[in-house]
């Protein structure tokens, strides 16, 4: 079974609150957006408001300036990548618009605990590419999101999804 398609182990009640926090704490740590704790106890946490999620957002967009919103995502990704996280999990849904930057929440899954960075970093862009090709039915809107994460995408992870995509293709 192809590593890239390997789950993480699920997390429930306080163990997700503290792999959330922990994913939280390393984005924070690197510059990234992500939401304040504000409290935690047990198998809850408040956090801060990031604001819309991206889904919301582009979803009252037009198609050019959400073309621009989806490849700002997508760039952004890329720097998570280059600076060697992974979300685990990205969806629009999972990310919103703070001062003009990405932000990042709702960290569910650990794929690189159960995967080489860079499947786990091709499996997210993968994962990404998935709402955004419900949004915007032609092609080209996915090409110009795929490459500018690979404009700031480590090596490693671009060849591994590169093997990914070739595993759908003859399911495709």
């Amino acid at each position: 079974f192809p590593a890239l398609l390997r789950a993480s182990a699920p997390a429930f009640g306080a163990g997700l609150v503290a792999r959330e926090s922990a994913k939280i704490a390393a984005f924070r740590a690197a510059g990234f957006g992500a939401p304040v704790i504000l409290h935690q106890s047990g198998s809850m946490k408040i956090l801060s408001d990031l604001g819309l999620s991206l889904w919301d957002i582009a979803l009252g967009m037009d198609a050019e300036p959400r073309r621009r919103l989806l490849r700002k995502t997508f760039k952004a990704i890329g720097l998570v990548h280059q600076a060697g996280l992974v979300h685990g999990r990205p969806h629009l849904r999972d990310m919103a618009l703070h001062d003009d930057e990405i932000g990042f929440f709702d960290f569910e899954e650990e794929p690189e605990l159960v995967m080489p960075l860079a499947d786990a970093q091709a499996r997210d862009i993968w994962l990404l590419m998935l709402p955004v090709a419900a949004l915007n039915r032609g092609g080209e809107t996915l090409r110009e999101c795929l490459q500018a994460w690979m404009n700031g995408a480590p090596d490693a992870a671009i060849r591994s999804l590169i093997r990914l995509l070739r595993l759908w293709v003859p399911l495709i």
